[in-house]
């Protein structure tokens, strides 16, 4: 009978013990895998929201702040580096920076920002000697690794140029990585990949630079009216100052094909396209100019034939002058540009 209540009591005590080291071992766990955080994180979060609201001078402020915390703070000397490369001060920035990747390791962002500064100082390899520690995850790896590839395009090592653009295409859809492989492809003599990587880019931003070597393509490929459209959308841009090459091009493509009007026709405002799939689209009218006159429909249309007309007015309602303009369709996935005749 006492063995029989001794091995209880023994079997109890086991059991407790265990139950002891397992409630212990799992409140050392938590605590080892959620530490709690130092005052200096939360200054620079908010150091950080600062510096992107361009309240530079709020951002230094909780940076010090964090310092005072924990003075080996890497995250803090990046913020004052990042914030003193925002105010144009790139040799102190340069201290910061230099100070986070010091103390953090793991801080590999800053060697993007390294990069920056000394690709601005037209110190190109040793910025890419920078650009190439950036870890993908890193919030400026992509721009980095597009700043190579630049660079390489820019200098003919168009080999180099394209894998770094490729580089990028693998993490995100970049117009700039598109634009650099379109203009790769056109000096290969490649005009359909040249004018599918452009398209990508234009479709991704409508920036002037993309419209000029874009229109380039298209005129070469036989498409004078988007060719002529893009163009004077990129001198427009510039204040209608271009090389003279390209200004004996766009009037080469109005004597042509845009600037005669089909006198047998009369008013011709009506803009028809057969839309192979379906997609967003916006259908505008431009003068000879290249400057948008009138928006007759932005939307989503599935596929199938479409019309659409046009009364001859400008986006303000009023009546513009008898001539030739440009009826140009921009969808996701392609552009179409056509004449029409507004004559009285």
């Amino acid at each position: 009978m006492k063995n029989s209540k001794w091995k209880k009591l023994k079997t109890k005590a086991v059991f407790l013990n265990l139950l002891s080291l397992i409630i212990l071992s799992m409140t050392f766990s938590c605590f080892l895998g959620e530490p709690k955080l130092s005052p200096a994180y939360d200054f620079v979060k908010k150091g950080d929201a600062l510096l992107e609201q361009g309240d530079l001078d709020e951002a230094i402020s909780m940076y010090h702040k964090a310092l005072e915390y924990d003075p080996e703070f890497g995250a803090a000397y990046l913020g004052l580096g990042r914030v003193w490369l925002k105010k144009d001060t790139p040799i102190r920035a340069r201290l910061f920076l230099h100070k986070a990747i010091q103390l953090d390791k793991e801080l590999t962002a800053v060697y993007g920002y390294l990069g920056d500064i000394y690709y601005d100082q037209g110190e190109f390899e040793r910025a890419i000697e920078y650009y190439r520690k950036c870890k993908p995850t890193d919030p400026i790896y992509i721009d980095a690794r597009y700043k190579i590839g630049n660079h390489y395009l820019e200098h003919g090592e168009f080999e180099k140029a394209e894998k770094e653009f490729r580089l990028v295409l693998e993490n995100t859809e970049h117009w700039g990585a598109y634009w650099g492989l379109g203009r790769i492809f056109r000096e290969k003599g490649d005009l359909e990949k040249a004018n599918e990587m452009l398209m990508s880019a234009y479709k991704l931003r409508k920036d002037p630079n993309i419209c000029f070597d874009l229109g380039l393509i298209l005129a070469e490929l036989d498409r004078p009216e988007t060719a002529y459209l893009l163009l004077k959308i990129f001198t427009n841009a510039n204040g209608n100052k271009a090389d003279k090459e390209i200004i004996d091009v766009i009037e080469e493509l109005e004597n042509e094909y845009i600037g005669k009007p089909n006198t047998s026709d009369g008013n011709k405002l009506m803009v028809d396209y057969n839309l192979k799939c379906g997609e967003k689209l916006e259908v505008s009218i431009y003068n000879l100019d290249g400057s948008k006159v009138r928006m007759i429909f932005k939307g989503y249309l599935s596929r199938g034939n479409y019309k659409w007309d046009w009364d001859g007015k400008n986006d303000s309602g009023n009546s513009v002058p008898y001539g030739i303009y440009l009826a140009n369709i921009d969808g996701e996935s392609f552009i179409y540009t056509t004449k029409v005749q507004y004559m009285n």
